[in-house]
């Protein structure tokens, strides 16, 4: 069966996340913005990025790019995944832990999500 890429409602950057009964999520610490206390490089040890997938059918592969934005230097990608839509009425929660990101200056960076290596969804994130 040949896949179709799904629409991403939005990205939405937390601390965490926990998966409860009946499909809820919950998302801990939503940001847009970091300020770090040490200066840089700034080693992000640890966040989620998460975002809502419709409308697409068969297994399709995802994966988050990060890029510093003045530049479109990439500075970062996850491992692919793959997700299954068994039919276009499938609505799939996605969470994506992002571990060891280094940003190397301020500025604003980026975060692109990619299925199929279509983009489908971005949102910007900046270090003060």
């Amino acid at each position: 069966m040949p896949s179709i890429v799904p629409v991403a409602k939005a990205i939405t950057l937390c601390d965490a996340y926990v998966g409860y009964s009946q499909g809820k999520i919950g998302l801990y610490g939503l940001f847009n913005a970091i300020r770090p206390k040490s200066g840089y490089p700034y080693d992000q040890s640890r966040f989620c990025v998460f975002t809502k997938l419709a409308n697409g059918l068969g297994e399709v592969s995802l994966f988050v790019d990060i890029r510093y934005s003045a530049t479109d230097q990439l500075i970062w990608t996850t491992d692919v995944r793959f997700v299954r839509f068994p039919d276009r009425t499938t609505v799939l929660q996605v969470a994506m832990m992002i571990e060891g990101c280094r940003f190397e200056k301020p500025g604003v960076y980026t975060l692109e999500m990619f299925c199929d290596n279509i983009w489908v969804c971005d949102t910007q994130i900046k270090l003060h």
